[in-house]
């Protein structure tokens, strides 16, 4: 019998295509009969604050060994975090919950609180605008006397502890000043009072060497007076000012109302 090369050739490959899928299938067996399982060192964060996450793999045969490459991250809300190497950092405070893909199977969800905190300070959280604007004076969860929204504003932007309470105080008036149902009858009298932040703020600048806050009135004006109703109450309170003169003072200490000191000490 002649024996043809060719057909020879043709039979090895005939049964290496059917072999390879059995070896295949054999290597990924164990991980899909195994476990997925995402665990991390703390639950509840401060913003910008990190903790660290262990994902494990546990066949159907019982061993565990740890991943740490070609991990795909399922984040909701996508932004709440960054994952990088082994580490998690937050970076919206809301409660974000996490899940860990690998090789086709889907880890336990994790879920972080996280929350803002500045010097002690627990920051509410983000408010719905919808809410938020629907009524004069809209949300304030903490009932600390400013507007939610605004406070977030406030540490947002200002990095000293002093300039966060001369603005603080100075949207305290402004927020009590919308809920005076009486405001036109008043106005004078709110007048002084609206003026006592940046008094405040002139007495820090002459016997404390800090400099003025920038563009305090405008920044007042457009975060506090920024909805229809805001504004027409706000200028009906301008009109009842009309005709008057007014000056801001050099200031004294008893215009501004918090612990000067201890703030002071705050940045030092």
């Amino acid at each position: 019998m002649t024996c043809f090369p060719q057909s020879q050739s043709i039979e090895r490959n005939i049964m290496k295509s059917l072999t390879m899928p059995v070896v295949l299938f054999s290597l990924v067996l164990p991980l899909l009969g195994g476990e997925l399982e995402l665990s991390v060192d703390k639950t509840a964060l401060n913003k910008e604050s990190n903790t660290t996450y262990t994902l494990t793999v546990k066949d159907k045969n019982g061993k565990t060994e740890t991943v740490t490459e070609n991990i795909e991250w399922i984040i909701t809300p996508k932004d709440a975090v960054k994952i990088e190497e082994n580490t998690i950092t937050a970076k919206k405070d809301t409660d974000v919950t996490i899940r860990a893909r690998y090789r086709g199977r889907v880890s336990n969800p994790v879920t972080l609180h996280i929350y803002w905190e500045v010097d002690g300070h627990r920051l509410p959280p983000e408010p719905d605008p919808k809410i938020n604007n629907a009524t004069l004076l809209g949300v304030d969860v903490n009932n600390n006397g400013v507007r939610d929204d605004v406070e977030r504003k406030v540490y947002a932007t200002y990095k000293k502890a002093i300039e966060r309470a001369v603005m603080m105080q100075a949207f305290k008036t402004a927020q009590a000043m919308l809920a005076d149902p009486d405001l036109i009858k008043n106005a004078r009298e709110w007048e002084k009072k609206d003026t006592k932040a940046m008094d405040c703020d002139a007495y820090l600048y002459l016997n404390k060497n800090k400099p003025f806050i920038k563009n305090m009135g405008k920044i007042i004006n457009n975060w506090q007076i920024n909805t229809e109703e805001r504004i027409k109450k706000y200028f009906k309170y301008d009109q009842a000012l009309s005709g008057g003169v007014y000056s801001i003072t050099d200031g004294t200490l008893q215009d501004c109302e918090f612990d000067v000191e201890k703030v002071l000490e705050m940045d030092r």
